[in-house]
């Protein structure tokens, strides 16, 4: 709720219908323009496209989860497989010790 008091459009002060600094494409002087995202709320999307970052975090994961997913699934499955295979040697063994 923070952002919309500061951001809303329309809303009052410098930051209305803006976006935070954050979203910007930094330029390549390293420079922060801290009012890049000024008025950036009532604009087209494509017109804004070199000015900030028009998608969304969750996007980007996402869209980045769908490029990589055979390098998630060895990641997944290398974590999984020895998490089953320590649970089922432990069963095994506890019921050793119980037939004892």
């Amino acid at each position: 709720t923070l952002f919309r008091s500061y951001h809303e459009c329309p809303g009052k002060g410098a930051l209305s219908c803006g976006v935070p600094y954050t979203c910007c494409i930094f330029n390549q002087t390293g420079v922060i323009n801290t009012m890049c995202g000024y008025k950036t709320l009532n604009k087209e999307r494509l017109d804004l496209l070199h000015t900030i970052h028009i998608r969304g975090c969750t996007d980007a994961v996402l869209i980045w989860f769908m490029d990589n997913y055979s390098i998630m699934a060895g990641v997944l499955l290398g974590i999984l497989l020895p998490q089953f295979l320590g649970v089922l040697l432990s069963m095994l063994y506890t019921n050793e010790i119980g037939r004892a």
